[in-house]
């Protein structure tokens, strides 16, 4: 007998129609460091007037954005800033962006601005430990710091900081325990930072720093031992 050359129809599943829901907002993000005890936010706070959600939200993506392609945030920071000049937050990233694309110059800039706009604010005494930094004064950093070495004793009457503000502070202390040949505690705020966000480029400068000087190190006391040596065989 002959076979039908007619294909059977198979039945088609139609997908179900996908609802389409509107984007959400990324909702504010707190951590808690396990070696301190305060909680960490991603939120743009500590304005002088209320932050619009759009902005807000935007800032948070800004963060993400600034640690993977921090040249493509300058721009609209600057634009921020120029419509919201008292926004802490915004001088900290832009500042932060100018740092990770080594433009020392803006860097200081920004810094400066930032710290005659908001002298008493964490971001105001980072700032001009920042531009110690920069400059090369390290021994400042402790007295413009009021000799504080933990975070959370840089503003005992809050609970809550900015993920910005306790990573400035884990580089500027780091920086600082660094060139001051103090390795363990330089390391010990490396492991801060990566606690508070383990893909900051911060981490990535404060390690470059603190391999760079050890390596200088050790090629010392690798020419200081040779001298000895050649010194006790003659």
């Amino acid at each position: 007998m002959r076979k039908s050359s007619r294909r059977k129809k198979t039945p088609i599943n139609v997908p179900e129609r996908e609802t389409i829901l509107p984007k959400k907002v990324r909702p504010e993000v707190k951590k808690v460091i396990k070696t301190s005890t305060f909680s960490i936010s991603w939120d743009p706070m500590y304005s002088t007037r209320k932050v619009e959600d759009e902005l807000r939200s935007e800032l948070i993506d800004l963060y993400f954005k600034l640690q993977k392609k921090p040249a493509e945030t300058i721009e609209r920071l600057k634009e921020i800033i120029t419509e919201n000049p008292d926004l802490p937050m915004a001088y900290n990233f832009l500042y932060t962006a100018y740092l990770a694309e080594d433009e020392k110059q803006n860097a200081m800039d920004i810094i400066r601005k930032a710290k005659e706009r908001f002298p008493e604010f964490v971001f105001g005494k980072l700032a001009s430990a920042e531009e110690a930094l920069q400059a090369g004064n390290f021994q400042e950093i402790p007295h413009i710091l009021g000799n504080i070495t933990k975070f959370r004793d840089i503003n005992p009457s809050r609970d809550t900081f900015h993920i910005v503000e306790a990573l400035n502070f884990a580089y500027v202390m780091g920086r600082y325990c660094v060139e001051n040949k103090e390795s363990e505690k330089a390391q010990k705020y490396i492991e801060d930072m990566r606690q508070i966000d383990p893909k900051s480029h911060f981490i990535k400068k404060l390690e470059s720093h603190f391999n760079k000087v050890n390596k200088v190190g050790i090629f010392k006391r690798a020419l200081n031992r040779f001298k000895r040596n050649k010194k006790d065989s003659n």
